[in-house]
């Protein structure tokens, strides 16, 4: 990131809000069977809510 300086000693960066990202689907369509949205932490694995 970038930090922009305000006045000597005070400097700010930049931030973003979910209104500035975006998510632009793929052209291509995955199967199910080759995708995974399976998580986990350390030795805990979490699967579809």
């Amino acid at each position: 990131m970038v930090d922009i300086e305000i006045s000597p000693g005070k400097r700010a960066r930049t931030a973003y809000s979910f209104d500035d990202i975006s998510i632009a689907p793929s052209r291509r369509t995955r199967e199910p069977s080759e995708v995974s949205i399976n998580w986990q932490i350390d030795a805990y694995s979490f699967g579809l809510p």
